[in-house]
């Protein structure tokens, strides 16, 4: 007697994550669904062949064709109920909404990080010095390993601790001249505010659309070099960024830098990712490998293809269909969504998949800028070579600028970003990046004009 097993190949990871709609037809129908839900087996039932979230197997029992049934599939309200109770139970987790769960979610990681960090350099320092890796001792049958820690008062350089460390970035950097029209600014107004000239000169880490990236790393990069306060830029950097990382070259440091970003465009709030991709729509010169549109078309939202802004986001009663209203023009609209709860998911995934591609697929822009501050608790400070209006540092809508550290990158154009390296008086050697405290008064004072915000506050108001 044959015993029959069925096994259900809808699942919720399905409805979320679709295969890559590029070829329409390679879906599979309902019909052709439930054709995999009975499978003949001749002797027990294949645990093998369970997909994760299955119940137990069935247990062996003799059933005529009759009592063949057919197992009802899913709702889409039931399914798309069921996204969105993941996602409110991921966010619940995560301390989304709880500014007291995220204090103590960041304190734990950064305890852990830091941890993390200080275990890593030790390792390194034995590494690097293998003559003096560790020492046995005679009174046990076991041998004794004894770590040299470096005291903390007299903290050695990261090149000290790491001479076999290879640089990515610092044997390649090229130093640039600024814009006339910038340096012009630097002449005729830092110099007034400072008592000895400012030198400002900028460095080009790499090219293309990963530039802004490259800059950033290489920014990162030099200050593992740092030697100022103990080196505390290095452990300042490994409790974010680990130092694997950076030893698996520029590419890898490109492609964690750009993960975080698609991670934060991915969870952005629903009316937030509309709008956002709206804007795209509208922007001039667009220059990415993907269309904003017609990602907005595959994924069910058409309707707006004329919008201009969008206000909100409403998901109806039955957790399936919702409403968008947004300005098209002078006029508002709020059309009808069909099965848009699930669909919005599947342009969430979508969404963020373009932002974690390298190379020109994506080009990296302010927006990518704004996602990294929270991470890596550093702000950036960002000149243009054509600013205008005696304001020569971009806005970019920072909620709080009371970050750790400061780096200074420099946008050439839409389609280039350098790394900028400033030279005071109270410096004593270049630097593209400060702790908060130490940033040059003629900085800050110009990121206040520009910014409306003084640097180690919070804006109280404002969009992230």
């Amino acid at each position: 007697m044959h015993r029959i097993v069925f096994i259900s190949v809808l699942s919720y990871h399905l409805i979320l994550k679709p295969a890559k709609r590029n070829d329409e037809e390679s879906k599979p129908t309902v019909p052709d669904a439930l054709c995999h839900t009975a499978i003949l087996n001749s002797e027990s039932c294949a645990s093998s062949a369970l997909t994760p979230g299955t119940p137990a197997p069935c247990e062996a029992t003799s059933l005529g064709a009759a009592d063949v049934h057919i197992p009802a599939l899913p709702s889409k309200a039931s399914s798309a109920a069921a996204a969105a109770d993941a996602r409110k139970e991921n966010y619940k987790k995560r301390g989304i909404g709880d500014p007291e769960k995220v204090s103590k979610m960041q304190k734990r990681s950064l305890a852990q990080a830091d941890k993390d960090a200080k275990i890593g350099l030790r390792t390194w320092k034995t590494m690097s010095d293998p003559c003096k890796r560790f020492s046995k001792s005679s009174s046990s049958d076991a041998a004794a390993v004894t770590l040299e820690v470096p005291a903390a008062s007299h903290a050695p350089s990261f090149t000290a601790l790491h001479p076999a460390f290879t640089f990515s970035y610092s044997p390649t950097l090229e130093t640039m001249p600024l814009s006339s029209s910038l340096a012009g600014f630097v002449r005729h107004r830092l110099d007034k505010e400072s008592p000895s000239p400012v030198l400002i000169t900028s460095l080009e880490a790499g090219g293309e659309g990963d530039c802004l990236f490259h800059s950033i790393a290489a920014g990162l990069e030099q200050m593992l070099q740092d030697t100022s306060h103990n080196s505390e830029a290095v452990q300042f950097v490994l409790k974010r960024i680990p130092l694997r990382d950076f030893a698996l070259g520029k590419d890898h440091m490109v492609q964690c830098l750009r993960n975080h970003v698609a991670d934060r465009m991915r969870d952005l709030q629903d009316f937030e990712l509309l709008d956002t991709l709206v804007s795209y729509m509208w922007q001039d010169n667009w220059r990415d490998g993907w269309n904003p549109a017609e990602l907005l078309r595959r994924c069910g939202f058409e309707a707006l293809q004329h919008a201009t802004t969008v206000l909100a986001v409403q998901i109806q009663a039955n957790a399936t269909d919702l409403t968008v209203k947004f300005e098209a023009g002078p006029e508002h609209q709020t059309p009808f969504i069909a099965n848009g709860a699930v669909n919005l998911e599947l342009l969430r995934e979508e969404f963020g998949d373009q932002f974690r591609q390298c190379g020109d697929w994506h080009w990296g822009t302010q927006q990518d800028i704004i996602m990294l501050p929270e991470f890596l608790n550093i702000g950036f400070l960002v000149t243009s070579k054509e600013q205008g209006n005696d304001q020569w540092i971009q806005y970019l809508s920072y909620t709080r600028s009371d970050f750790d550290y400061w780096m200074l990158l420099y946008w050439i154009d839409p389609r280039h970003y350098r790394l900028l390296q400033v030279k005071t008086p109270s410096c004593l050697a270049p630097a593209s990046f400060f702790r908060i405290d130490e940033l040059p008064s003629c900085l800050m004072s110009h990121f206040r004009l520009c910014n409306n915000l003084d640097i180690g506050s919070q804006r109280s108001s404002g969009v992230s």
